[in-house]
């Protein structure tokens, strides 16, 4: 039955198909195989009915190799949260000697210069040794911008500015990619094996019941034709040369009992 090696084939190439669906539905890695959280579920983009402010980076370094365009890279991730993101490089505060410090420091300019609650500051505090230690770095969330950046959001944004900061990226590049990455990331859910998994399943079982239903149809196609055939060829042979199978039965028995 030639249609069921062609559907048995199709179904086979489907499932091969969806496979590599599975391997891409790994959890995101970096370049230190540190595995980015999923984001379990969607989010809303914030509607703060503001444009976007193009005068977001405050670069007290001078570490950005061109600020304009940063800036202007910068509105991808506006687009998709819907958050304004702020970035501020600042330069050595020997009063600033502790992490809870400089956090508090950061929540106090937000507060001092930036007048909305729409939002996402990231602040990056230079050490004495500027161009050779790594600086601490903080996020300050506007009140409307904390339904988005959660601590899952968060987590989120860390993880790729671990790999973008410690790669051979240009400031301007590990700054950009992150804030990309992370929305491109948190304003979805993951798909995860277990949601390919369910999709490949159900998919195989809608296949199977069309090959069902395909081999049926096939089935009644090939009966009514053949019962076409044999209606014609009984509308077309003469009676002279026709044969009753069942009366040529008879014919036989008779002539054997008349030969004994």
């Amino acid at each position: 039955m030639p249609i069921l090696g062609i559907l048995a084939a199709f179904v086979v190439f489907m499932v091969i198909l969806m496979m590599p669906s599975c391997s891409n539905s790994e959890p995101n890695r970096n370049d230190y195989n540190v595995t980015v959280p999923e984001s379990t579920y969607n989010r809303t983009k914030l509607d703060s009915g503001r444009a976007y402010d193009s005068n977001c980076i405050d670069d007290e370094l001078g570490w950005f190799s061109n600020v304009g365009t940063a800036e202007q890279r910068l509105k991808v991730f506006y687009d998709k949260t819907g958050i304004q993101p702020y970035i501020l490089f600042a330069k050595y505060n020997p009063k600033l000697t502790s992490d809870e410090a400089k956090q508090e420091w950061a929540k106090q300019w937000y507060d001092q210069h930036i007048d909305n609650e729409d939002t996402l500051l990231f602040v990056y505090f230079a050490e004495r040794d500027t161009d050779n230690d790594v600086g601490y770095m903080t996020l300050v969330n506007g009140k409307h911008v904390s339904s988005i950046m959660d601590a899952q959001a968060t987590e989120i944004f860390w993880t790729y500015l671990d790999e973008y900061w410690y790669s051979d990226r240009s400031t301007d590049d590990a700054i950009v990619a992150t804030f990309d990455a992370t929305a491109g990331r948190i304003m979805t859910k993951t798909t995860t094996r277990n949601d390919v998994r369910k999709w490949v399943t159900v998919a195989v079982m809608v296949i199977a019941v069309c090959v069902v239903a395909a081999i049926v149809v096939w089935l009644l196609i090939k009966r009514k034709r053949e019962h076409e055939r044999y209606v014609e060829r009984m509308v077309t042979t003469p009676l002279e040369t026709a044969e009753d199978p069942i009366l040529n039965k008879y014919d036989h028995t008779d002539q054997e009992q008349k030969g004994q």
